[in-house]
């Protein structure tokens, strides 16, 4: 199930450029019918509804809630200039957890309302679509091929997406860091379980016709993960506190080259999204201080 957010949206496009993420906010109300039409197959009239709906949703959301995000970049921004500690980094992720559950609990009745719309036909082809999704989730997390091999693939995809902020890593850099991933829980079967069934019962309620307050309650609890499962509850926990614990080995690991990148993109990304917070004079780059 995708998480049809605008901040969530917003932070997954901070992996692009600058003039992307602007672009790409400002454009989120049709990015996001889109999503919804190819998952529900919806008519033209209920794109054009849920499109006018989208539209104030992301201005609630720029006049509400894009400060937050603005304010996170600059947390992070600061703490990195520092150096890291665990106080800090936990503070950090309290406050993210706080900018996607106000945006969550801000949309999920606007996705309530579309799905509660779906005739049997559209909700046949939402149930493919989801199918579709628990495929591509086996695929890619490599669920088929053996243990070592995945967790080998893991450690080099978090590998590089930390040097898609920092630049290249020393090979000692890579081996510290390829060692603390290895301890991290292998969560992903567990995931897929937990995705599967709350899918079934999302279908199994939406051919009950529900009422909207229905769905949404039901939403919210599973995108907050209120009703997750002991085992990924405990896995979660865990690595949470391994989370930690690897943001301070790499912070304190950084170069001076690597750390003044790192900084540069977090400030400009930060730069890019407080341009677009209403009735905000233009914020100085944050080298300049």
């Amino acid at each position: 199930m995708l998480r049809f957010s605008p901040i969530v949206l917003a932070a997954v496009l901070l992996l692009s450029g600058c003039s992307a993420v602007q672009l790409a906010y400002n454009n989120a109300d049709w990015w996001l019918t889109r999503q919804f039409s190819q998952y529900f197959d919806l008519d033209g009239a209920q794109r054009n509804a849920l499109r006018a709906q989208l539209q104030q949703r992301m201005e609630q959301h720029r006049q509400h809630e894009l400060a937050d995000t603005v304010a996170l970049l600059d947390g992070w921004y600061r703490a990195f200039e520092r150096g890291l500690d665990r106080a800090t980094v936990e503070q950090l992720m309290v406050q993210a957890d706080a900018v996607i559950t106000t945006s969550l609990e801000q949309s999920v009745l606007l996705v309530a309302g579309v799905m509660v719309e779906l005739d049997t036909d559209q909700q046949a082809h939402f149930e493919s679509r989801l199918a579709r999704l628990s495929r591509d989730f086996r695929q890619r997390y490599r669920l088929d091929e053996p243990p070592a091999r995945r967790m080998a693939e893991r450690e080099q995809q978090v590998i590089e997406r930390i040097e898609d902020w920092t630049g290249r890593l020393s090979g000692s850099q890579r081996g510290e860091l390829s060692a603390h991933i290895a301890t991290w829980p292998e969560l992903s079967e567990h995931w897929l379980a937990y995705r599967e069934r709350k899918q079934g019962e999302l279908l199994e309620l939406l051919r009950s016709e529900p009422t909207a307050e229905q769905i949404a309650a039901f939403l919210h609890a599973w995108l907050t993960l209120s009703d997750q499962p002991s085992e990924l509850r405990d896995g979660n926990s865990v690595l949470r506190g391994q989370l930690k614990t690897f943001l301070i080995t790499l912070d304190r690991s950084l170069s001076s080259r690597q750390r003044q990148q790192l900084l540069s993109r977090v400030d400009n990304y930060r730069q890019a999204l407080a341009s677009l917070v209403p009735e905000e004079p233009q914020v100085a780059t944050l080298h300049e201080h």
